[in-house]
């Protein structure tokens, strides 16, 4: 295991290494579903308490794909770094842009640059809100989503 960003994960790995690669789709910092996996991880016992299912800000890190305003850079230095290190990678991304500005397209063009062969998969899904309200109307609980997976290697 490795702590730290995905810089640091990348450069960590070996010349033909496979790196699978969600990036965050939102404008929002920190996904409310993740500190699940992460308390999980620490092995620790926790109290569980209070409403709302974030932990403190202070443990929610920032990430420049949240970032309107860096995300396209972020997800360049992304598919670089990882061609840099002759890496293989495979990237899902939802087809249509997401609120951080950022689609499946922008890796897919990314990844066409820098390897040499780019392969690109659309599959059909159901996706869960994991808590939207259906009944008003405005959120659905699931939604139907369209996600590219793109493959890339030298």
């Amino acid at each position: 295991a490795v702590v730290g960003g995905w810089e640091t994960t990348l450069k960590s790995l070996n010349p033909g290494d496979v790196v699978f690669c969600d990036p965050p789709y939102s404008d929002v910092h920190y996904s409310r579903f993740y500190h699940v996996l992460e308390t999980l991880s620490r092995g620790l016992p926790v109290l569980v308490s209070g409403t709302g299912r974030n932990p403190p800000f202070a443990e929610r890190p920032p990430s420049n794909f949240s970032r309107r305003s860096s995300a396209k850079l972020e997800a360049k230095n992304l598919v670089r770094l990882a061609a840099d290190g002759g890496l293989r990678m495979v990237i899902t991304f939802p087809v249509t842009p997401q609120s951080n500005g950022l689609s499946a397209a922008a890796f897919a063009r990314e990844a066409r640059r820098v390897y040499r062969y780019v392969e690109l998969e659309e599959v059909h899904s159901v996706f869960s809100s994991l808590g939207g309200n259906g009944g008003n109307g405005l959120r659905p609980a699931r939604e139907k989503r369209t996600e590219r997976i793109i493959c890339c290697y030298h």
